[in-house]
């Protein structure tokens, strides 16, 4: 499924930094926030590498489409930076496809920013927008069937025996 992709790969020095930031990246990967910036599920995984010239977090992509992997770097520099602000300059996230491993596509600045995140709010925001109207309808729907003098039975069918 994957070898068609490649992955987007965060190295650092700092243990305790990587903790936080492969429970981040796991749970992001629990949660499927990354399926709203494209709508594909492209993610298969998540992969920390533990080497003696620093750790290692992969998120392994089935894609190498940059306009589909791009936002998806993207959300992971901003978990990184989320995490640690003051070193996010001693991080390098980049991306390796998996057809030509060690030939890396593209990087992710972490000055960079994530125009995908306002389409996420956007659609956030519609979603709940939406729950709201659909909660207003049903509730007016409901008041009206329960005033007095007000028959909730439609005019076309008489009530069962």
């Amino acid at each position: 499924m994957c070898t068609e992709g490649g992955r987007w790969i965060v190295k650092a020095e700092k243990q305790k930094i990587i903790d936080d930031i492969w429970t981040e990246v796991v749970l992001s990967v629990i949660g499927e926030t990354y399926y709203p910036l494209i709508n594909e599920d492209i993610v298969c995984g998540v992969v920390c590498s533990v080497r003696r010239g620093g750790v290692k977090i992969a998120l392994w992509l089935s894609s190498r489409e940059e306009k589909l992997v791009k936002p998806l770097g993207l959300r992971f520099k901003r978990i990184v930076q989320a995490l640690a602000p003051d070193d996010a300059d001693r991080f390098t996230i980049g991306f390796e496809g998996f057809a030509n491993p060690g030939d890396e596509m593209f990087t992710v600045d972490m000055n960079d920013h994530f125009e995908a995140d306002q389409k996420v709010v956007d659609a956030s925001t519609r979603k709940a927008a939406a729950a709201q109207q659909r909660a207003a309808a049903a509730a007016a729907t409901a008041e009206t069937a329960g005033e007095p003098g007000k028959d909730a039975t439609p005019k076309d069918e008489s009530p069962a025996k």
